[in-house]
């Protein structure tokens, strides 16, 4: 952060932690509290910028420019397991089940289209008190957070989205694989999709 912040591109990695700050504030990802309010016992865990600049190709084929990100993580290496979280396992779809599907599709010439989730974790709910502190440069003296949605870098963020997905998808008709949990298949009349996770892209 501080090379980023005494670097020649400071402007542009201060808006991309602008927009990040305020994302989260649209999102509710967090309520402001009191430190004198923290029950007993009770620590904000720090948290930690990652910035990063992406060349970006504008889809002419001779155009490109620099696309300046900040993510606000969670230091999930200051977490307190019973404290801050208890279960963290989550499941990914395994590879040769992954090859298989594609095959699959590629021989009944089947489309296959990508998502990738913005901001997936943040769609979660935590079910932990978690405290934090204000991301670097956002300070206010006598402030700290209480954590509402799964941000990135928490130990059980990671669970948190994959129940929220599968909840989302059984609520839009879809069955969860039995052998591969992240195996989505929804039938509708002689019509049917199959959808497979890998974390936050579908």
């Amino acid at each position: 952060v501080e090379q980023a912040m005494n670097g020649p591109e400071v402007k542009q990695y201060r808006a991309a932690m602008d927009t990040e700050v305020q994302q989260h504030i649209d999102r509710g990802t967090w309520e402001m509290v009191d430190r004198d309010t923290l029950p007993p016992g009770a620590k904000p865990i720090p948290g930690k910028w990652v910035l990063k600049r992406k060349t970006v190709d504008t889809g002419d084929g001779t155009t490109t420019h620099n696309k300046h990100k900040g993510r606000w993580t969670a230091r999930g290496d200051r977490q307190k397991r019973g404290r801050d979280f208890s279960t963290t396992w989550s499941p990914v779809i395994a590879f040769p089940i992954l090859r298989i599907l594609i095959a699959f599709a590629c021989s009944c010439a089947f489309p296959i289209t990508q998502v990738d989730f913005d901001g997936a974790y943040l769609n979660a709910l935590l079910d932990t008190v978690v405290y934090m502190e204000l991301p670097w440069g956002y300070e206010q003296p006598g402030k700290c957070v209480k954590l509402l949605r799964a941000l990135h870098g928490l130990k059980q963020s990671g669970r948190l989205w994959y129940l929220t997905l599968k909840e989302w998808m059984e609520a839009y008709g879809f069955t969860t694989n039995q052998v591969d949990p992240c195996v989505f298949v929804l039938h509708q009349g002689a019509s049917w999709v199959i959808a497979w996770v890998y974390v936050d892209d579908m």
